[in-house]
């Protein structure tokens, strides 16, 4: 029994939202306000954008596209490029969980962007993107690419939390590739890093994926106490229920 599509899709859409914390979350009345009001500059672009990202959490998509090309005619315009970078990842961002090859098209080009302006954050976070949207296409060998590239970022900026969420996700790809000697390594260096950090529900979903190995390879025994292991966890202090 393999690991399910299910688990990879919650976990990068974790990840995903993950990184909308950066914006402090304002009512989309309120930003509406705000927008009207700001001249054709940076601010009005950051404001359309955080439309868009607030729209994108309420899964109301076509405003969110909406405001997402506002905020990049204005960028062009103006000639600021990290806006017109966060106006193309949010449009690709717009459609969701759909299959859509120019959601792909969109973060390539935010992308782009980023890596001209050497912003390594939204890079990262582009990266989650272009490769959630291969791991729908079932392009796992693409999907890994950028992975490995996502990870090597991740270091240059000493993120471990980062770091060891990125190796749990190599080994879920390998997972799903039949690769279980791969999925394990990257697995286990997960945790370690997860327990260097105490990254206590990171542990947890270690022991998980984990189990899931032994599962696959028939090991009963030292699946169940993985499993038991998060169990604990999950059931302990310090994790959101």
């Amino acid at each position: 029994m393999k690991t399910s599509i299910c688990k990879i899709f919650a976990l990068f859409f974790f990840m995903l939202y993950s990184f909308t914390t950066k914006a402090q979350y304002q009512s989309i009345d309120s930003l509406k306000k705000v927008v009207q009001s700001q001249k054709e500059d940076t601010n009005k672009v950051n404001t359309f954008n955080a439309i868009s990202l607030a729209y994108w959490q309420k899964d109301n998509y076509e405003n969110a596209m909406q405001n997402a090309q506002n905020a990049l005619s204005l960028s062009k315009t103006i000639n600021f490029k990290k806006g017109e970078g966060d106006s193309y990842f949010w449009m690709g961002m717009a459609y969701g969980i759909k299959q859509n090859p120019e959601q792909l098209r969109y973060h390539l080009n935010a992308l782009k962007i980023y890596e001209e302006i050497d912003n390594k954050k939204s890079m990262a976070e582009c990266y989650e993107g272009i490769i959630a949207n291969y791991m729908f296409q079932d392009k796992y060998a693409e999907a890994l690419k950028y992975t490995y590239t996502l990870l090597s970022l991740k270091e240059k900026i000493a993120d471990k939390k980062g770091i060891a969420d990125n190796l749990s996700f190599i080994g879920i790809i390998y997972s799903r590739q039949n690769n279980e000697s791969e999925a394990l390594k990257n697995y286990l260096a997960s945790l370690r890093l997860r327990e260097q950090i105490n990254d206590k529900e990171g542990i947890a979903q270690s022991y998980l994926t984990i189990g899931d190995v032994y599962l696959n390879q028939s090991n009963f025994s030292e699946s169940l106490k993985k499993y038991l292991a998060a169990l604990k966890i999950f059931e302990g202090p310090g994790i959101e229920s």
